[in-house]
């Protein structure tokens, strides 16, 4: 993760849309905000929201009490 997060973000961005989806949401879950903010920007839109839906669902059924 904190490889990801010292590269420039055109890089990163382009090794992440080669990524599965998946494998892209667990770096990215476990980067900093502003780290994964700047790589989710630089993706195609769609692929951003693939990742988005992940990384939402992972804690959908946790537990609010």
């Amino acid at each position: 993760v904190a490889v990801y997060e010292q590269m420039k973000v055109a890089d990163a961005a382009e090794l992440f849309s080669e990524m599965d989806p998946d494998f892209a949401a667990g770096f990215l879950g476990r980067m900093r905000p502003d780290a994964a903010a700047s790589i989710m920007a630089e993706l195609e839109p769609a692929n951003a929201y693939t990742i988005s839906v992940i990384l939402a669902c992972r804690n959908a059924n946790a537990p609010t009490e």
